[in-house]
């Protein structure tokens, strides 16, 4: 049995039960026993509810069926033939509004409809990643709970509770506002898009402050607009990615593959797709382990991706040709960030034992005196524990290290993520361990990846474990 739900009353009987089972048959039960078994789907039934006319049941194979309350067949949705088309035909879940008029159907790739079934008529409410939808949300979403103001309180509890049980995208719209001179941040969008294990990559478009990307252990590669708060286009790459950058133009999209454990057979390759059609241009793989960062020089003269396996390969930004490879002196250990110099002469790389080195890119060594990077100008700073960042550094006693760090597109403020989930917002340069700073609230995990849009106006922070990406409106008061 996958499913169930309380049937209805008839003649002073005691209301039965049903189930929906794996054979994709219902069966009625009455004290324990089965009453009646009704052949309802050829596939298992994943799930059930009652609605106006009687009940409603989803199977794996993507049909969603209408029953009177004597079970009695009288509708029939094929969801297969819906449009946009569901990327997994599978109906893990149903719910209908309070008068049983519409009901919700969530796939198991995350998409939502909702039926109007006095009309038969169908809208597609939300567009996530692949993963299942179970009740709860999806019955909030029907009572419209894009409407409510909820508090962070409320924040951490759903987050909490779904963490494991759906996608969502653009409809949870939360807002929890605060002041701190001379800065108000507002919590504008709230969604749960990648389903599966951890989300790490995200990058916005440099070319239109509207859009950013992003990609995660579930395969799928997704472009959003940060207005509408919902997925533009999307394309399933089939791998596990965790890095991803935009070309200077907005035309290119490079997508590093790698990150999940249990299928590492591509680690290590890179995508080129074309940003607007999301077309796969190229595929090729020169890294070992799999892809941490990718980011262009500011010169846009070099393409450069860090790996897990101690390099980072520099290409040709338009042939995408290996030009030379820096190899960092520590062994068994990866690469995790990098930041170009503005002259894209040196580059700074940040290890996964919290080491900080540069190479020059000429001749790919490394500097060992500090002096000589010391006024050097970053075209980014995404490398934690810099000179211009210290301050954000926690006090060694609490044991609690720095995930990831973005400086804003001004230079004007530094982000900064922790492992224990805290994301702080600093003026930059941030230098002295009395700095004061901003506590983004609505991380429920951690945050392993965080940015600003082109203009500085959003940030934008993926929460890892939860699969969720946070979208913030900062203005200044």
């Amino acid at each position: 049995m996958l499913c169930c739900v309380e049937g209805y009353r008839e003649g002073g009987v005691e209301k039965p039960v049903l189930t929906g089972t794996v054979t994709g048959h219902i069966y009625v039960w009455s004290k324990q026993k089965v009453i009646t078994t009704v052949t309802a789907h050829d596939a298992p039934i994943l799930a059930i509810t009652k609605v106006l006319q009687g009940f409603a049941t989803g199977g794996k194979d993507g049909l969603v069926k209408i029953w009177s309350s004597s079970l009695k067949p009288l509708h029939v949705y094929n969801t297969s033939q819906y449009l946009p088309k569901p990327l997994s035909t599978g109906v893990h879940c149903l719910r209908s509004n309070y008068i049983g008029s519409r009901l919700s159907v969530g796939m198991r790739s995350g998409e939502l409809y909702e039926i109007s079934l006095p009309t038969h008529s169908y809208m597609l409410l939300v567009d996530g990643h692949r993963y299942l939808l179970t009740g709860l949300l999806t019955h909030l979403l029907l009572t419209h709970l894009t409407h409510l103001l909820l508090t962070h309180l409320l924040t951490h509890l759903l987050t909490h509770l779904l963490t494991h049980s759906l996608t969502l995208t653009h409809s949870l719209l939360l807002t929890h506002s605060l002041t701190h001179s001379p800065l108000t941040y507002s919590l504008t969008s709230y969604s749960l898009t990648h389903s599966n294990r951890q989300l790490h990559g995200i990058c916005a478009n440099p070319s239109n402050s509207d859009e950013y990307v992003t990609v995660g252990d579930d395969g799928m590669l997704r472009v959003w607009s940060i207005l509408r708060k919902n997925c533009l286009r999307r394309l399933n790459i089939e791998v596990a990615s965790r890095a991803v950058a935009w070309s200077a133009d907005g035309t290119r999209l490079i997508v590093g593959v790698g990150g999940d454990a249990t299928n590492a057979t591509k680690d290590g390759a890179y995508f080129v797709i074309d940003a607007k059609s999301l077309e796969i241009i190229l595929e090729d793989r020169k890294a070992k382990q799999f892809i941490t960062d990718i980011k262009y020089s500011e010169d846009n003269g070099i393409l450069a991706m860090s790996s897990y396996d101690g390099r980072v390969y520099l290409h040709n930004p338009t042939k995408y040709t290996l030009l030379h490879t820096l190899e960092i002196p520590t062994k068994n250990t990866g690469v995790i960030r990098f930041d170009f110099s503005r002259d894209s002469t040196v580059l700074r790389v940040a290890t996964s034992a919290n080491e900080l080195m540069c190479f020059s890119v000429e001749d790919r060594q490394v500097i060992v005196s500090p002096n000589a990077t010391r006024d050097v100008e970053w075209s980014t700073t995404t490398c934690p524990y810099t000179w211009l960042t210290q301050g954000s550094v926690r006090p060694t006693v609490e044991g609690i290290t720095i995930c990831a760090v973005c400086v804003s597109p001004r230079n004007d403020y530094v982000l900064v993520s922790y492992i224990n989930g805290d994301v702080r917002l600093y003026n930059f340069p941030c230098q002295t361990a009395e700095s004061q700073y901003l506590l983004i609230r609505g991380v429920a995990s951690q945050a392993a990846r965080l940015c600003f849009n082109s203009d500085g106006k959003y940030l934008l922070v993926l929460d890892t474990f939860t699969r969720a990406v946070l979208q913030y409106k900062i203005d200044k008061v």
